[in-house]
C-alpha cells in the first residue's frame, strides 16, 4: 500500500487494484499503437509487470491441468497478457461460448502479427474446469444446458454460467 499525495491519505487495497487494472488497460491499448517503439515499450513494461509484480496485480488465477492461468474479463487485456506470457484465461458468460474464439482472434491479431492469431484456445467451465471445446450445440450436449428462461447457459456438472477461454501457446 502506498501514500496518496493528492489526498494525504493511505491507499486502500481497492484503490490499488483499480490502479493496476487501469495500468493493464493502458498497456494493452499501447500495444496496439501505430508506432513500433511505443508497442515495444508497452510489451516490455507488461512483461516486467507480469514477472516481477505478479502478487501486486491481484489477478485472479485458475489452475487447470497443472498450469496456473491469469484470469481477466477484458478481451484486450487477455490478448496482451497472452501475447507476452504465452498463456491466459478470459472469463465470459457461457451464453457467448460460440463467439468468444472469434472475438479473441480478432483482438489478438491487432497486437501480434495477423498470422499469429489465437487459435489453440479451449473453452472450459470457470468453476469445475469441464472442457466444452467439443460442444457444437447446447441442445445436443450433455455438458451444457439452457436455463428454464433461456437467458443463460449452464454447466451441467456444477451449474455455473461462467466460462473461461483458456489459451496456451504450446
Amino acid at each position: 500500500m502506498g501514500f496518496l499525495w493528492k489526498t494525504g491519505k493511505q491507499e486502500t487495497k481497492g484503490e490499488k487494484k483499480l490502479k493496476v487494472a487501469k495500468s493493464l488497460k493502458v498497456l494493452s491499448k499501447a500495444m496496439r499503437h501505430k508506432k513500433e517503439d511505443v508497442r515495444k515499450e508497452a510489451t516490455l513494461k507488461l512483461r516486467v509487470l507480469l514477472s516481477e509484480a505478479r502478487e501486486e496485480l491481484n489477478l485472479e488465477e485458475k489452475k487447470i491441468g497443472g498450469t496456473r492461468y491469469p484470469v481477466v474479463t477484458d478481451c484486450r487485456i487477455f490478448c496482451a497478457i497472452a501475447n507476452v506470457s504465452d498463456l491466459g484465461a478470459l472469463r465470459f458468460p457461457l451464453k457467448n461460448y460460440k463467439n468468444v474464439a472469434d472475438s479473441v482472434a480478432c483482438c489478438y491479431s491487432a497486437i501480434a502479427q495477423p498470422g499469429k492469431a489465437v487459435t489453440k484456445g479451449r473453452v472450459v467451465c470457470a468453476s469445475c474446469s469441464e472442457d466444452f471445446s467439443s460442444v457444437k450445440s447446447v441442445g445436443d450436449s450433455e455438458k451444457m444446458y439452457y436455463s428454464p428462461t433461456s437467458s443463460a447457459i449452464h454447466c451441467a456438472n456444477c451449474n455455473s454460467t461462467d466460462g473461461l477461454y483458456v489459451y496456451t501457446k504450446k
